[in-house]
């Protein structure tokens, strides 16, 4: 009968909105995964680039403490003790220039592995996404 193509059409059409909706609510859910990943991967960049850039720090200052022991070392083994006495106010003007250019903290990392995700409690809110409205006449 007529109703019946009706009452079935428009089954079927409700079933589509139904999915349509759906499928908006899945590509927003995966638009915010894509946004929230680009955001997790520029957060390690920095936190990478940081640590990248105190790493050479490290080693830069490092560097100049070693050339200053091996000096100092070499100073010991071949040097007359005159030489010694000499190049000790160097060897102090060196170290204190160090001690000033070396900033303590550079040997304390200063980036954490700290990047942590909090859950956004949505699972209520897309548990419905519509509600269907029909009157039953014959109940």
């Amino acid at each position: 009968t007529t109703r019946e193509k009706e009452v079935t059409k428009q089954g079927k059409d409700v079933k589509k909105e139904i999915h349509i909706q759906a499928q908006l609510v899945v590509d927003l859910v995966q638009e915010s995964e894509r946004q929230l990943a680009a955001k997790v991967e520029n957060a390690v960049q920095k936190k990478i680039e940081l640590l990248t850039k105190q790493k050479e720090e490290v080693e830069a200052a490092l560097h100049q403490l070693k050339e200053c022991e091996e000096f100092v070392e070499q100073m010991l083994k071949v040097g007359t003790p005159y030489q010694i006495l000499r190049e000790n106010q160097n060897v102090e003007r060196k170290m204190q220039s160090l001690n000033q250019q070396i900033n303590p903290t550079v040997f304390k990392p200063i980036e954490e592995a700290n990047i942590s995700f909090t859950r956004n409690i949505m699972e209520d809110k897309y548990r419905d996404i519509g509600m269907l409205n029909y009157q039953n006449f014959g109940e």
